[in-house]
């Protein structure tokens, strides 16, 4: 079992990186980069909700409705933006990042 947190971000201000960034010391946390005009994000977030066998929370990122929060994330882990992508951390830190065909919920669940 794990939470999926579909709920979107309403991102106004930095705190939100940076509660989502504090969690990331207590448990591993997954960022879900989503675009709502994109099948491949589709598919992966089904995906993740079929296949992932740990409790995790993720924090899905629809990058239309949320350009700042998406463009923060890329400059805070200098990690460039695509979509979709997945970025794992823990404890501050970026243990796993990936993109379109090379996410894979192997890799994903081996960092949770």
């Amino acid at each position: 079992m794990y939470f999926f947190m579909s709920k979107e971000i309403n991102f106004h201000s930095p705190h939100h990186l940076s509660e989502i960034m504090e969690n990331s010391g207590s448990f591993p946390i997954v960022i879900f980069k989503y675009s709502s005009n994109c099948g491949s994000s589709q598919r992966l977030e089904q995906t993740l909700k079929d296949k992932l066998n740990s409790k995790i929370l993720i924090h899905k990122i629809t990058v239309q409705s949320q350009p700042i929060l998406s463009k923060k994330i890329e400059e805070m882990f200098g990690i460039k933006h695509e979509t979709p992508q997945i970025i794992v951390l823990r404890k501050n830190t970026v243990i796993y990042t990936a993109n379109h065909e090379e996410i894979s919920i192997e890799s994903i669940n081996a960092c949770i």
